[in-house]
């Protein structure tokens, strides 16, 4: 077993895009009901551990595809994936919490970014395990 957490980073960006998660976002201490009306699913409430956000990895792959890359947003969602890939407690950095908050283009973008980063480590570090098994 490899200590890489990429997946378990990716999957939890998904709680900041309504879209995918079908939950609301939490933004300046309020939640976000934009397309909720007064009530949100229960189950957004109910932590299932990361389990319960894997789920959520295919469809944020799919609504990445609607996103646009933003090279400061994915420069920030590199050092976070690289720092939550260390410890499970790293908090999702402010300014793409805001981004997400500001609208769902930010979201979108959030999806995309985390989308490149989530290829570009995934590739460095099962690139050269391939390349240990062919020599």
């Amino acid at each position: 077993q490899l200590p890489y957490k990429v997946g378990s980073a990716f999957s939890h960006i998904a709680q900041f895009m309504p879209e995918v998660s079908g939950c609301p976002i939490w933004c300046n201490s309020t939640m976000s009901y934009k397309s909720f009306g007064q009530q949100a699913p229960r189950r957004c409430f109910e932590w299932t551990g990361f389990g319960g956000f894997l789920d959520l990895a295919g469809k944020l792959m799919g609504y990445a595809g609607m996103g646009d890359l933003i090279p400061s947003v994915t420069a920030s969602m590199h050092q976070w994936f690289e720092q939550f890939s260390q410890s499970l407690a790293t908090p999702f950095p402010q300014d793409l919490v805001d981004l997400a908050c500001r609208s769902t283009h930010g979201q979108r973008a959030l999806a995309a970014s985390g989308q490149k980063v989530f290829e570009e480590l995934a590739l460095s570090i099962i690139t050269p395990l391939l390349n240990n098994l062919s020599a």
